[in-house]
């Protein structure tokens, strides 16, 4: 199973159209900002890191690596797909989870959890302190195929190499990475033929 594994995951790498647009820009995002950059996807209920790139100064402990599942409810990097899914899904979720988002703090009505990822939304990003890791800030911004989220963007840096300029910058950093991103998928999908016809 273990060679298996390892050949499925290059061939996950090379086929993703997340990643090939991605690239080199998270290696990129990490050596300028000095922290860890993540990619991440929703898969079910919770957040699958499914890249991880580390700058000159990144935290010793970062709870997203590839491969492991997070919440949905913790952490930047979760709470900005969570403040993007669609507002029926939020509304399943919110029925089936409510002891879940109670505990992480986001909630306790539907309503006001609705009015919370709007607030997210409407600024662009998430930012937290310590919600996963002890003495880390994570910013986080939105993966975007037009309307429809597919992940996240996101930076984790120690609290002590952050101050109010470098939090500004990150986030302006973080959101031209993730633009390009998003270009590069939408011009991707542009350039995919559409499936052939057969006759039955």
């Amino acid at each position: 199973l273990g060679p298996k594994i390892v050949e499925l995951d290059r061939q996950i790498r090379q086929s993703d159209p997340l990643l090939r647009s991605a690239a080199e820009i998270p290696e990129q995002l990490a050596r300028t900002t000095g922290g860890t950059v993540l990619i991440c996807r929703l898969h079910d209920d919770k957040v699958l890191c499914i890249q991880d790139s580390s700058g000159p100064h990144a935290p010793t402990t970062v709870s997203y690596a590839r491969g492991k599942a997070m919440p949905l409810y913790r952490g930047a990097t979760s709470k900005i797909i969570l403040a993007h899914l669609p507002p029926k899904q939020v509304a399943e979720l919110f029925d089936k989870d409510q002891a879940a988002i109670r505990a992480a703090g986001l909630a306790d009505s539907l309503e006001a959890l609705q009015t919370l990822l709007k607030q997210w939304r409407h600024a662009g990003s998430v930012t937290t302190e310590a919600d996963i890791d002890p003495h880390t800030v994570g910013s986080a911004v939105a993966l975007m195929h037009g309307k429809r989220v597919l992940g996240s963007l996101s930076v984790v840096l120690s609290t002590s190499a952050i101050t109010p300029e470098k939090q500004a910058r990150h986030l302006r950093e973080l959101r031209s990475a993730a633009r390009r991103i998003e270009a590069r998928l939408a011009s991707d999908h542009r350039k995919t033929p559409p499936p052939t016809q057969t006759s039955p």
